[in-house]
């Protein structure tokens, strides 16, 4: 009996060894495979894997920091970027060289590679944190955003959109104006505009689109606008005969200038409005053909064809160009029945020609009775202009040899188709 206590007694610490032993090495590989998951390798890893599994929530927490957070709509537009095939086998390279870096690298250096989009622009760099969890190195996954931009015309807006969090942008006439920066991707994102400062103005409910790989002439990238909303270019015929500024758009019944290649809009549509321009010839205003402007269906402006009827306005000019050579007419005729009044000292072969009881009408009722002999030859006609029923000529005339311009204001009549003098001066 002593012995088998004995051999009791014995076995005890082989038994106790055995189990620290045990205990050990099984310790030793918990932290073997601790490290082994955490170390630099296993974070490259574990964020290789997270692409790949569209673990959107992983992705966000390795590429968020104290003074960014990476959105969960920005890793998932991220994740679909990456897989997508022509991205995929890019990443797998790239993100291959990354962790062989790790194991290659000497700890002095900090930077381990890098992530590119298909144009070659680094959106993750990967370095060294410098800080170790016990001997666990952490590694520092840093995102490069992307301004995106939205571009307003004639017009200012207020866009209200949700990622994560709540976002309201004030957006400036004729300028791109930044609504964020975000991580690579394709977005769609729901946003509300509210279009003020111009004719038209409204809110809506829509979307942004934007590629961040997408860019415009100057390297911006340009949301697509997707709400109820026009704006348009105007393409205007037969207008070359209207009178310089004369010309007017006319939008859903409210007028502004007219201004050539100008974009209009935008302007809140939830339906369609029409649009139209006006102009004048000589005072006579010239409509051009309606047209309904529905919501932008592209990014672009839409083109508007306008056309002023070239078949009317030739006919007014040239009822404007009989009534100018009948102006002249008048003009050599009164010049001739004004030598017969100075000739006679009598103002009744003038009296027709001259609007009765006017300024001119008793100057020179005074004039020709005064005895005085004026006689004037050779009168010419220097310039004349139209507008609406007044006609402006300059007309030179000589007396003894000396030449006298002079300018008239008459006034047409058209029922009678007759002109009287309302204005004179010698210039």
């Amino acid at each position: 009996m002593n012995n088998n206590e004995n051999d009791t007694k014995s076995k005890k610490p082989i038994i106790i060894w055995s189990c620290i032993i045990l205990l050990l090495c099984v310790i030793g590989v918990v932290i073997y495979l601790v490290v082994h998951s955490n170390n630099a390798n296993g974070q490259i890893r574990d964020f290789k894997t997270a692409v790949k599994d569209k673990d959107y929530n992983k992705i966000a927490e390795y590429l968020s920091s104290g003074q960014r957070d990476l959105s969960n709509d920005e890793a998932k537009a991220f994740i679909n970027y990456i897989n997508e095939p022509q991205n995929s086998k890019r990443f797998d390279k790239e993100i291959n060289e990354i962790e062989q870096n790790v194991e290659d690298n000497n700890k002095y250096d900090i930077d381990l590679g890098a992530i590119t989009d298909s144009n070659g622009k680094e959106i993750i760099n990967v370095k060294k944190d410098g800080k170790k969890f016990f001997f666990i190195e952490k590694l520092k996954f840093a995102p490069n955003y992307t301004n995106v931009y939205v571009k307003e015309n004639d017009n200012t807006a207020v866009y209200n959109y949700n990622t994560d969090k709540e976002h309201q942008i004030v957006a400036d006439k004729n300028r791109l104006t930044s609504i964020g920066t975000f991580f690579t991707g394709k977005y769609n994102i729901n946003a509300k505009k509210k279009i003020e400062d111009t004719f038209l103005t409204g809110e809506s409910s829509g979307k942004l689109e934007f590629n961040t790989e997408v860019t415009d002439k100057n390297n911006k990238v340009v949301a697509i606008q997707n709400f109820d909303q026009s704006s348009f270019k105007i393409n205007l015929k037969n207008s070359e005969s209207l009178d310089k500024n004369s010309k007017k758009i006319v939008v859903d019944g409210k007028e502004q200038d007219y201004v050539e290649n100008k974009i209009y809009g935008n302007y809140f549509n939830n339906d369609e409005f029409k649009v139209h321009v006006v102009g004048k010839i000589d005072g006579k205003e010239f409509v051009t053909n309606d047209r309904k402007i529905s919501k932008n269906k592209y990014q672009s402006p839409q083109e508007v064809d306008l056309s002023f009827n070239q078949d009317s306005i030739n006919k007014f000019k040239q009822e404007n160009k009989e009534i100018e050579n009948k102006g002249k007419k008048f003009m050599i005729d009164y010049t001739n029945h004004l030598n017969q009044a100075y000739k006679k000292s009598d103002y009744k072969y003038i009296s027709d020609y001259i609007e009765e009881d006017s300024k001119v009408a008793k100057h020179m009722k005074k004039m020709v009775e005064s005895k005085a002999k004026n006689k004037y030859s050779n009168p010419q006609i220097d310039d004349i202009s139209k507008d609406k029923d007044k006609l402006q000529i300059i007309l030179t005339k000589e007396i003894n040899n000396n030449k006298i311009q002079s300018k008239y204001l008459l006034k047409y009549n058209k029922e009678t188709k007759r002109f009287k003098i309302i204005e004179y001066e010698d210039i």
